[in-house]
Order: structure tokens, then C-alpha cells, then sequence
């Protein structure tokens, strides 16, 4: 019963206490662009992650760090890393890794081959039974979200188990995945809240 209360309780305070990011995401001006991450060869985007970039890990150990630096005391943002592959972002709660997120012009995939660009509808084949398919949270009609959690439940009413984790791709209007989203119940909220 507290641990229920506890995690609701953390839950809520991401979704009251971030607002949606805005899209500039462009690195500050007047100097050298520092170099991207190289990511091993055969590193897939998986329900924890990415490379050094997992959840639960401090956003500050990973890629350089947050750009700019993720406040300690922020309930919830979402952040680049100033070395960080194009395209991969995170979820952060207060400095702690929440969600990993792909976005174009991310070149990575998951661990089924999927990522920013591929067809929706072989998303949904290659999960069949295990995904669940709703409308999108963030954009209107034909756009959906397809979800698969590991532990394999078929379940689409709000997930809030910390241990938890899974894979949500975002599916635009045009039928392509927009973004993929790895972690745990925080996929289901879409940038902070």
C-alpha cells in the first residue's frame, strides 16, 4: 500500500511539474561543436536504454552531460548531452535518467530494428499481440502510440511499477515512427507531462 502511494505520488509530481519542452534543441552558438558519442557497433536502443545511457543512471555521468546542465532540483526535463549522439535524448528526474528517447535525425534502432522514419504498421506485425495500440497522446488521428512492456502483459490502463520497463513508439500522421521512447512508467507520459 505505501509503496503504491509513493510511486503514484512520484508519478504525479513528473506530470504536474514539467512542461513540454520547446523544439529548438539547436547547441548554443560561438564556438566549436563538440563531438558526438560513437556508439558501439550493434548498439540497439532496448527497454533500458542505450549504451552508458540507461535508466536510473545520473544524466550528468553520461555523453558530457545534459546541455545545458539538468537542474538537480527539476522534477522533470527533457534533455540533450553535449556529446551525445544526433537525435537521442532523455528523460531526466531530478538528474536521474527516467526515459531514453529517439528522435530524427537518430540513426539508432531498437532491438528490433525499428527507429525515427520506419513504418508504423511493421512496427505493430512485428510486436502483433504484445503491442498495445492506442491514439496518440501529442497529435490527432491516424497518428497512434504502439506500446510493448517486457513483462509481456497486454495491458492498457496506466502501468506504475518502477521495476517495470518497455517501449513506446510514437507513429505520426504520415504512418512513420516519430520517436521511440525506452524506460519504465514514465513512457507513458509524453515530455514530462
Amino acid at each position: 500500500m505505501i509503496r503504491s502511494v509513493v510511486v503514484s505520488s512520484v508519478l504525479m509530481i513528473a506530470i504536474a511539474g514539467c512542461q513540454a519542452p520547446g523544439s529548438d534543441g539547436a547547441p548554443a552558438s560561438g564556438g566549436d561543436e563538440p563531438a558526438a558519442a560513437a556508439l558501439a557497433p550493434g548498439d540497439t536502443l532496448t527497454a533500458e536504454g542505450i549504451g552508458p545511457l540507461r535508466v536510473g543512471v545520473y544524466a550528468a555521468s553520461v555523453w558530457g552531460g545534459p546541455r545545458p546542465p539538468a537542474s538537480v532540483e527539476a522534477t522533470c526535463e527533457v534533455v540533450e548531452f553535449a556529446n551525445g549522439p544526433p537525435g537521442v535524448k532523455a528523460m531526466v528526474n531530478s538528474g536521474m535518467v527516467a526515459q531514453v528517447i529517439l528522435e530524427a535525425p537518430s540513426t539508432v534502432k531498437t532491438d528490433r530494428g525499428f527507429g525515427p522514419g520506419d513504418d508504423g504498421a511493421a512496427v505493430k506485425a512485428a510486436y502483433g499481440a504484445s503491442a498495445i495500440v492506442a491514439p496518440a497522446m501529442s497529435a490527432p488521428p491516424p497518428a497512434e502510440d504502439i506500446t510493448v512492456w517486457t513483462d509481456g502483459e497486454v495491458n492498457d490502463g496506466f502501468r506504475d511499477d518502477l521495476a517495470l520497463r518497455g517501449l513506446r513508439y510514437s507513429i505520426g500522421t504520415d504512418g512513420k515512427v516519430s520517436r521511440v521512447t525506452a524506460g519504465g512508467p514514465a513512457i507513458q507520459l509524453e515530455n514530462c507531462g
